[in-house]
């Protein structure tokens, strides 16, 4: 589930063969050379788009966990859900840097043995812990909309819940950093080191993956689009339970419709993000020579900035659709600002009122004077 280097790649879809054969490692390496590097021109324009959403994600999902965290959001289950979401884009912005300029700037593993397997348990914990508090957020929806007289999930439970979804993410892509380690080619750059997954079986990674797979994908693309299916319709059709009373059923049914609206839309942006590296992923395990194509490894690289693009779009989403975001955004930035210009007003006010210290004086040279 890791993204791998041109060369990296290559020789994950034959581990054993190049790990036990000098000779092979040799010839692969070297076609890898000849074959596997991008255009510059690609490069450059990947690594600028890759900066851009490195930006929004980082200020957009960061200003979502303060606007929760200060309470410019109320802490509902929702936003709870949310903000964790944020959080886990926040950390994936910071991981995949690392990922991206090993594979496209120096093609080897430049952070050291330590980063290795701990920048690749990260990586895929946070892809599956997307996942699974999306899944978490579409029961909660569905349970609130098809049994509004029955208690909801409280925010307590709902922190228990993410705090679990995050230890359980933890444990179960924990053999990715047990595996995961720095090989050496014969050649440069492969000679500076790869970090990649090296398996005592291969038969043990593909099931792996595979298992990674369903979990984080389609598992949850059954299961959420079964679910918002019926919600919509929940939505959409039925009236609000109780006493009629049109203007506030009205409201009530506007306000849902926008928080589902925008919830759907987040849904179908991580399906549609990631459904590019799964094709590729799916079709590469049924037939590895497919790698051997230049244009293959393009794909794989546009696919991967698609699915890390999924943190800074959701970002456009929340602000987009939703209007206590907006007003969240608003006041985070309104006090930034009144912050900052405290701090601005300080300094000046400082500096100001600081008196031009007094020459120093010769007391030896004011005496000699004085004698003369």
């Amino acid at each position: 589930m890791n993204f791998l280097s041109n060369a990296s790649l290559l020789l994950q879809t034959n581990i054993s063969s190049i790990t036990n054969s000098s000779k092979n490692a040799t010839t692969t390496w070297e076609n890898s050379v000849d074959e596997y590097c991008l255009p510059e021109t690609f490069v450059t324009l990947v690594l600028i788009t890759y900066l851009v959403f490195f930006v929004l994600s980082v200020l957009g999902n960061g200003t979502v966990c303060i606007a929760i965290g200060l309470r410019f959001l109320k802490p509902t289950v929702t936003n709870f859900f949310m903000g964790s979401l944020a959080a886990c884009d926040v950390l994936i912005s910071f991981i995949i840097p690392f990922t991206v300029l090993s594979n496209l700037v120096f093609m080897y593993w430049p952070f050291g043995a330590f980063l290795c397997p701990s920048i690749s348990l990260v990586q895929l914990m946070t892809t599956l812990l997307r996942a699974l508090t999306l899944v978490a957020m579409t029961c909660d929806r569905y349970y609130v909309l098809s049994r509004p007289f029955k208690g909801r999930l409280l925010a307590k439970q709902a922190k228990l819940v993410i705090v679990g979804i995050w230890i359980f993410s933890f444990i179960v892509c924990l053999p990715s950093g047990i595996f995961s380690e720095i090989i050496y080619l014969p050649h440069e750059p492969g000679s500076s080191g790869l970090c990649v997954e090296v398996w005592p079986q291969d038969t043990l990674r593909h099931i792996y993956g595979v298992v990674i797979m369903v979990m984080q994908y389609f598992v949850p693309l059954v299961l959420m689009l079964a679910t918002y299916s019926h919600i919509a319709v929940i939505v959409w059709r039925k009236k609000t339970p109780g006493e009629a009373n049109r203007k506030r059923d009205q409201r009530r049914a506007r306000s849902k419709k926008k928080m589902l609206s925008m919830l759907i839309m987040v849904v179908l942006n991580y399906l549609f993000s990631w459904l590019p590296y799964h094709v590729i992923t799916l079709i590469g395990d049924v037939n590895p020579t497919i790698y051997d194509s230049k244009a293959v490894h393009m794909l794989w690289v546009v696919a991967h900035l698609l699915s890390f693009s999924n943190g800074g779009t959701n970002v456009i989403i929340y602000y987009w659709r939703n209007r206590n975001y907006r007003m969240a955004f608003k006041s985070i930035k309104e006090m930034l600002i009144k912050h900052f210009s405290k701090t601005h007003d300080k300094h000046v006010r400082v500096t100001r009122g600081r008196k031009p210290s007094a020459p120093l004086q010769n007391s030896h040279l004011t005496s000699t004077g004085s004698m003369t």
